[in-house]
């Protein structure tokens, strides 16, 4: 149970439940429900109107939602993992991008998301691999039109190795297919992601990462770029006690 007192929007109470049981040794399933409060943010409500196409507005309502949820987790062999999910949610004034015509952000006043996630994952004394695919429905419930920027299909890939020295590698793949967005619909992506970790020590760990390896053009939202190839390197301390 959760109580939230907002001097803007007043007082709401929500709740949540779960449920899990280990059917077999190797089975496990699960279930939850949940309600939701959100306050629209700062940039939502009072964000100034630059011409850009995006503008706050202060008459914004917050989100409620109610959110059912149920899973099934199986592990067929050691070091082996499968789970799928399935989930569905109910949101009343959805807080989203502004409608043609206006620069305003609004409420939506009913939506429907629900979606289904399928998962694999393997880990062994060197090599680690996995994924996921998840596809999602959503909609305006008034209207009957795909909700903004939520791509229907996404996958993810990824594929490890640990060496006998503890210097690890991997390669990490993302997928989104075309997402609904004002002036133009942004175009399916996919991008590689590679990734080193080298122990230095027994506290400290050398990082490194490059994004999007390829450096494929794409977009999230349209008319809006995205990083090319970069990396990052970073030095991780881990206090051991």
């Amino acid at each position: 149970m959760r109580h939230d007192d907002s001097n803007q929007f007043g007082a709401a109470r929500t709740a949540g439940a779960a449920w899990g049981w280990d059917a077999t040794e190797r089975t496990h399933l699960r279930l939850s429900w949940g309600e939701g409060f959100r306050a629209p943010n700062f940039n939502e409500l009072y964000y100034p109107d630059t011409g850009y196409g995006y503008a706050g507005n202060p008459d914004l309502k917050p989100e409620r939602s109610e959110t059912w949820e149920a899973g099934l987790e199986f592990a067929p062999a050691t070091g082996h993992r499968l789970g799928l999910s399935a989930f569905r949610s109910r949101v009343q004034d959805l807080v989203a991008f502004a409608a043609p015509g206006t620069s305003n952000a609004i409420n939506i006043n009913r939506a429907r998301l629900e979606g289904v996630e399928l998962e694999y994952r393997y880990r062994g004394s060197a090599w680690t691999f996995g994924g996921n695919v998840a596809w999602l429905d959503t909609e305006d419930a008034a209207t009957g039109l795909l909700l903004l920027r939520r791509a229907r299909d996404k996958a993810h890939a990824d594929v490890g190795y640990r060496f006998a020295s503890g210097l690890e590698l991997g390669l990490d793949g993302d997928y989104a297919s075309a997402r609904r967005d004002f002036g133009g619909n942004p175009g399916a992506y996919a991008i590689a992601h590679l990734r080193l970790a080298w122990p230095l020590s027994p506290s400290w760990r050398l990082e490194a990462r490059v994004e999007n390896l390829g450096d494929r053009d794409y977009s999230l939202v349209q008319g809006f770029n995205t990083p090319g190839r970069s990396g990052v390197v970073s030095v991780v301390w881990n206090v051991k006690h």
